[in-house]
């Protein structure tokens, strides 16, 4: 029996011994009744003291792997179940058994979104240079060693931040539910996932926006519904194409992911309506409603309701995120749930988690009552403003007649749609006539070829084989770096159209990433 000590190991060389013969016996080298050497023999064989043979047996003896028996030696106890071998193929072949539920779950590869840190044009990540960071830690350092926030506390969350985010609501949105109502959760998936657990069953339909946000409809098939994609039009969701039998709705009205349409009055009010009609339930995710630039911004839908505050006729769930405003990684979103559904959620809530931790929502309960929120959602709002033309005005220089711009009056990103005439993937001949782009995920390959993060709109459609345009965010650059950016895609949208002069074009060398 080989052993190889590490003698500069910290690990004591008995210790060592010890665990080369504990994996021998579960490996089944050493099976069940075989007799061990004699210790003097063991310490010649392996190059070791006996007294390091004598340690690790006396250790494995007590461990229940030995047994000595008098007069007669040291035993392998027999019975022990064996370890399986790696190079078992019927084990290495046989799956794991999971419930129906995480059989269920998406095996994810890569998001449309790219990630979450922050680079052009990738949607949906603020810029963290943006970040309050010495408000936040003169915030923050209040609550680290805090009493009010050592225990498990409440699983719907920190009251003081569940106060804080209503009365934030109240003024900002319209939204009149109180304290008891909000539901504090770790991001956006979380709520998404919460809510699904507790209005979803198998075989419920649920209604989606097409294209949409992918995490609704993934919480919906780990629950077992049906997702049912009703197209988009100008104002957004198509009330009028939603199934009469859903049990549940998600929209994102006030800047709808990923096209950016905003949904007028007319068509809320239709969107509650049916959702009275068809006795369903609506979920309202208000993402990055903070952010408006043009215009005046509508109510939430949640503050539309006119069943809000009257029991089991109230309709919208409203869900918010602190990850669009101050940071991703704070990890604390919101639902404000209808009266009627707090018990419920309130009782799922417990089963699944204590809730964000403590100390950070009691910084954010400071930091939103104290003011410090409001002013930074409006100083970031002047520097997304800039960031927004940047990015309009290099698109609308560089390839107006290729894209028209969508979605840009309020959040993080806007829509570059492609023209009719740009669509399709027709080549361009030598001399350099303007041919037709290819689809936007060959657009969107190819930019990332240039280190410029572009996601397909096709990327976040179910049905809807019309979206056909790139998705980008402008927060996470400032305008120079925006318009260098901009010029880099438009080169793209060049090549790409013009292979030929592409072929021709001398190589720069690798470009800087944005």
């Amino acid at each position: 029996m080989s052993f190889f000590p590490d003698r500069r190991s910290p690990v004591a060389l008995h210790r060592q011994l010890a665990a080369h013969l504990r994996d021998a016996i579960v490996a089944g080298e050493l099976g069940g009744g075989t007799r061990l050497h004699a210790s003097r023999v063991l310490a010649e064989q392996l190059g070791v003291s006996r007294n390091t043979v004598t340690q690790a047996i006396d250790q494995l003896v007590a461990e229940g792997y030995l047994e000595t028996r008098i007069g007669a030696g040291t035993y392998v106890v027999h019975g022990l179940v064996q370890r399986a071998h790696d190079t078992d193929e019927a084990s290495a072949q046989e799956a794991p058994r999971l419930s129906a539920r995480a059989r269920r779950l998406p095996r994810r590869t890569l998001d449309p979104d790219g990630g979450s840190e922050p680079k052009l044009f990738r949607p949906g990540v603020p810029d963290p240079a943006l970040f309050p960071d010495a408000v936040w830690r003169r915030v923050a350092n209040r609550w680290l060693d805090g009493a009010p926030t050592r225990g498990y506390g409440d699983p719907c969350g920190y009251r003081p931040l569940r106060e804080a985010i209503a009365t934030h609501l109240r003024q900002t949105r319209g939204v009149a539910h109180g304290a008891g109502n909000v539901i504090v959760v770790e991001g956006t998936r979380a709520a998404l996932a919460l809510i699904a657990d507790v209005l979803l069953d198998l075989g419920d339909v649920l209604a989606i926006e097409d294209p949409g946000y992918a995490a609704m409809r993934e919480a919906a098939d780990a629950a077992g519904a049906v997702t049912a994609g009703v197209p988009l039009d100008d104002e957004g969701f198509d009330v009028a194409r939603a199934p009469a039998n859903a049990r549940l709705a998600y929209v994102t009205p006030s800047h709808q992911y990923p096209t950016g349409v905003v949904m007028g009055l007319r068509r809320r009010l239709e969107l509650l309506a049916w959702a009275r009609a068809a006795g369903a339930y609506v979920v309202e995710d208000d993402y990055d409603a903070e952010f408006r630039y043009d215009g005046a911004p509508l109510p939430a839908l949640q503050a539309l309701d006119p069943s809000t505050g009257s029991g089991n006729a109230a309709r919208v769930l409203y869900v918010g995120t602190f990850s669009k405003t101050l940071a991703p990684g704070l990890r604390v979103a919101w639902i404000v749930v209808p009266d009627a559904l707090v018990d419920a959620f309130t009782a799922a809530r417990a089963v699944v988690s204590g809730g964000p931790a403590f100390p950070v929502q009691a910084a954010l309960a400071a930091f939103v009552a104290e003011g410090h929120f409001a002013l930074h959602v409006r100083r970031a709002s002047a520097r997304y403003r800039e960031r927004r033309d940047a990015l309009v005005g290099v698109l609308e220089r560089r390839l107006a007649g290729v894209v028209r711009v969508q979605g840009a009056a309020t959040g993080l990103h806007v829509v570059a749609r492609f023209e009719p005439n740009a669509a399709g993937t027709a080549a361009a001949n030598d001399a350099g006539a303007a041919g037709a782009v290819a689809g936007d995920a060959a657009v969107s390959a190819a930019a990332a070829a240039q280190d410029v993060v572009a996601p397909a709109l096709s990327a976040y459609a179910l049905h809807d084989r019309a979206a056909n345009g790139l998705v980008l965010g402008f927060a996470a650059g400032d305008p120079p770096a925006i318009e260098r950016a901009g010029e880099r895609l438009a080169r793209v949208f060049d090549d790409l159209r013009h292979p030929a002069r592409a072929a021709n074009r001398p190589s720069t060398g690798t470009s800087p990433a944005v």
